[in-house]
């Protein structure tokens, strides 16, 4: 029918899930995409043989990381 089998998609998920899970070493990422329910998703409907693409959507949480830090310095008056 032109759709992926199960050993195919399972392939693609485990391709995209170790860059993936390397970036959660790294601390790039929070949450570890291949731990997190539906992180990574490859169409089980698309019909690669006729379309030849291979939709993959990937749920990203990034960490927070302060790149600028703005602190105000003022005067109080005391009594």
């Amino acid at each position: 029918d032109g759709t992926l089998d199960e050993t195919s998609i399972a392939s693609y998920v485990s391709l995209a899930g170790y860059s993936l899970t390397q970036m959660f070493k790294d601390g790039d990422l929070s949450l570890d995409p291949v731990e997190v329910s539906n992180g990574i998703v490859v169409s089980r409907i698309e019909n690669v043989a006729s379309t030849k693409k291979i939709p993959i959507t990937i749920k990203l949480v990034p960490r927070g990381i302060g790149r600028e830090i703005n602190i105000t310095i003022g005067y109080g008056l005391t009594s």
